[in-house]
């Protein structure tokens, strides 16, 4: 337990309000915008999710690295992020079954 700042009354560690005096102790996280209409926020987030493999393999450990890091405050850009991720990793798994069924029906032959 800590002291309320406002009426030094304890308050839970967790909590995000005082529940004697109302005294707000953590302000909820704000979202954020980098544009100022969240579906561009989406569509850069795919954008640099589809363009991460262009960059010799860091580029995609830098997407992912990006949706955490902007998961609370750019949250439009990191959805984003996350459905470019998913769709970049159905499109890799889709040719690497794609190949493992053309290696295989070759080889049948």
């Amino acid at each position: 337990m800590k002291p309320c700042p406002n009426c030094q009354q304890p308050v839970a560690w967790t909590a995000t309000f005082c529940p004697n005096c109302g005294y707000v102790l953590m302000p909820a996280p704000q979202e954020r915008l980098l544009t100022s209409i969240p579906w561009v926020d989406v569509m850069l987030g795919i954008l640099a999710a589809l363009a991460s493999p262009w960059f010799m393999g860091v580029g995609l450990i830098v997407a992912i690295v990006l949706y955490f890091v902007y998961r609370s405050t750019y949250t439009y850009f990191a959805r984003g992020l996350l459905i470019g991720l998913i769709v970049l990793g159905v499109l890799i798994l889709g040719g690497l079954a794609l190949c493992i069924g053309i290696i295989a029906t070759s080889a049948h032959k």
